[in-house]
């Protein structure tokens, strides 16, 4: 019996490090997509790590928004998506994990939809009360 639980258990961890490493394959072709100057914009850029992406709420916000400037407290994005804490812990990480970057998921949520983070807004009170503007990229 126990056999039969630690070999259904070794199946499974086979099928889903199979599954991860096509996400690991996919994401290995867009850094060499992005690194061979591809922009996230082009129409050869694979959709499918972005559509993947836990952050593709704010990408489809951000998209159905049809406004040049959106300002967004971090607590509304992590309402949207869960954002690490880590992300927000202090202020050099908010400026690293709101950098406009095409290496991060994160960034690609807003650079995909066409939109750049153009200024950060810090409450030192309470950092999740820090105002993130995304602004339309002409």
């Amino acid at each position: 019996m126990e056999n039969n639980i630690m070999l259904e258990l070794y199946n499974s961890l086979l099928i889903k490090y199979s599954e991860l490493q096509k996400e690991v394959d996919l994401i290995k072709k867009e850094i060499e997509d992005l690194k061979s100057g591809n922009s996230v914009n082009d129409k050869s850029l694979n959709n499918n790590v972005i559509k993947k992406n836990k952050y593709v709420k704010i990408r489809e916000y951000l998209e159905n928004s049809n406004m040049d400037e959106i300002t967004c407290s971090i607590d509304e994005l992590d309402k949207m998506v869960r954002i690490s804490e880590v992300c927000y812990k202090n202020e050099k990480n908010i400026r690293l994990a709101f950098s406009n970057t095409k290496s991060h998921s994160l960034a690609l949520s807003w650079l995909g939809a066409g939109y750049k983070v153009s200024g950060i807004t810090f409450d030192r009170e309470c950092l999740k009360n820090t105002l993130i503007k995304f602004t339309k990229i002409k």
